[in-house]
């Protein structure tokens, strides 16, 4: 353990206890086999942690129904590239090595809260408790086997969504229970400090106040660039009830602003999810007639939504000078 400044006590074993143990099998002949293929406590930096040594390892964590199974059922071939993304989240993709990747997920969540713990714990003893607000949130999530896959770079919800806890102390035990299905953004986050500091939120700034009641939207945009991992361009629209994805032609990387006005291209795959009846987003309805209609209103609107962005982007550039980097030093997977 290292001791910080604010006396927490944080485990950067959290950090080192998922990935090359000492003594890992040297005959591997795959990632999954390098980092997943044993079980992380043979690492005697771990022997006798609270968390990262036995815990969940005396239980059976199921892995998901799709692990190894076929992933072009659900976004086929040339859009994807499931041999790129393999590279990255190849235990994943293995039911043999999935268990031992999420008994290491499931202790990292249990690491993550026993900081905040410590942290609490902190403010308590520093008297401060009472007076401060605390913002909890994390990375957008990943995919553990779901739909044949694994890792980030798509606009499921399981990837898409962050969680998200604020808690003020001067809030009763009922608003602290309270839970919050509006539709908000990571970027609402910095809008909301300032709104508790008392500091009026610039116009420049697009986040809203999760305080002010007008911070729910009735749909968001979201979009993934990552096209190094073996995706192409992906864009989305997400309401309550519907969400519309489409697959654009990748450009590869690197790839320039040019290549991000998406006005003139076409989708190569569409997705249509009723996330009423299919929250697990496993029915597609693109190809429904009976959902034709609802598929054309939401193609006309992420065009507008992405020419929206395209426009702002190059604004901002012209507001505010950008130097770009040469393109010899842009980092490609």
């Amino acid at each position: 353990y290292d001791a910080h400044p604010m006396g927490m006590m944080i485990s950067a074993l959290a950090l080192m206890s998922t990935m090359y143990p000492e003594g890992a099998d040297p005959d591997c002949e795959s990632y999954a086999c390098e980092v997943m293929a044993y079980a992380a406590n043979e690492n005697p930096k771990l022997s006798g942690h609270p968390v990262y040594d036995q815990l969940y390892r005396d239980e059976e964590i199921a892995i998901a129904e799709d692990t190894g199974r076929d992933p072009y059922r659900f976004i086929p071939e040339g859009v994807i590239d499931h041999d790129a993304r393999r590279q990255w989240y190849d235990y994943n993709y293995d039911p043999k090595t999935q268990p031992e990747h999420l008994v290491r997920y499931h202790q990292t969540v249990t690491g993550i809260d026993r900081v905040v713990g410590d942290l609490v714990e902190q403010l308590d003893r520093l008297g401060i408790a009472d007076n401060t607000i605390i913002i909890y949130s994390s990375d957008h999530g990943l995919l553990n086997g779901e739909y044949g896959t694994g890792g980030k770079g798509l606009l499921y919800d399981l990837v898409a969504k962050v969680p998200l806890i604020v808690y003020d102390p001067r809030d009763s035990q009922g608003d602290r229970n309270n839970e919050s299905n509006e539709l908000v953004l990571s970027i609402d986050v910095p809008a909301t400090i300032l709104a508790y500091a008392g500091i009026p939120v610039p116009e420049a700034m697009e986040g809203r106040d999760l305080n002010s009641g007008e911070a729910g939207r009735d749909e968001v945009f979201l979009e993934s660039l990552t096209v190094a991992e073996g995706n192409p361009f992906i864009e989305a629209l997400r309401t309550q009830e519907w969400k519309y994805v489409r697959y654009l032609q990748p450009q590869g990387c690197p790839y320039t602003e040019e290549q991000l006005d998406f006005s003139g291209q076409e989708p190569i795959f569409e997705q249509l999810f009723h996330l009423v009846t299919d929250p697990a987003e496993r029915q597609n309805l693109a190809g429904v007639e009976e959902h034709a209609w609802t598929l054309e209103q939401f193609r006309a609107r992420i065009k507008t939504r992405s020419a929206e962005l395209t426009r702002h982007g190059r604004q901002y550039k012209e507001d505010v000078p950008v130097e770009i980097r040469p393109e010899e030093d842009v980092f490609c997977w």
